[in-house]
């Protein structure tokens, strides 16, 4: 993927079973700016995890007292976190990861609201934002109501990250 092709202001969608492309990404467009990590995952796990850690991060659980741990159902923090990032920065990447999570333990309409949010304020910024997002964690119109809201990351094949059933599925859905 060509960098400099990401513009601005944008929210892009990288379509993966896990997290992996997106964390990729992130590392080539956070060079010389500044970086903010959001994960349902731990660090500890991914490949790219030693890399990520270098940036401010914080992980979304119900489980855990370390100050980067947030709870799922505190939605004003996280916003918060996302929209301060945005105001101080100006030119800097965030990845999110754990929508699926967020949908889960919120329904889908509230953390529609809070991509909505979000996009919002990226838009008039110099940020950039990555979100992973597993497409078949959602309803055929929940992946629609979610693509409106973002762009998709321009070498984001879900093939190459996906079971070939997996992607038969998908295809047939979209």
């Amino acid at each position: 993927m060509a960098l400099s092709s990401l513009s601005r202001g944008c929210i892009y969608l990288v379509e993966e079973e896990r997290l992996a492309r997106a964390s990729q990404l992130f590392l080539e467009a956070v060079r010389g700016k500044r970086g903010l990590v959001v994960t349902r995952l731990p660090l500890e796990g991914l490949d790219s995890g030693d890399a990520l850690s270098n940036y401010p991060n914080f992980r979304l659980g119900l489980v855990g007292n370390d100050l980067h741990v947030i709870s799922p159902h505190n939605l004003p923090d996280i916003s918060y976190k996302i929209t301060d990032f945005i105001e101080d920065c100006k030119a800097g990447v965030i990845l999110i990861e754990g929508l699926e999570y967020l949908a889960t333990q919120n329904g889908f309409a509230t953390v529609l609201r809070l991509l909505q949010f979000v996009y919002d304020k990226v838009s008039g910024s110099n940020c950039i934002i990555l979100v992973s997002l597993n497409p078949l964690a959602f309803t055929q119109k929940e992946f629609h109501q979610i693509r409106i809201e973002t762009v998709r990351a321009p070498e984001s094949y879900i093939e190459q990250e996906m079971e070939p059933e997996q992607v038969g599925m998908l295809k047939a859905r979209l």
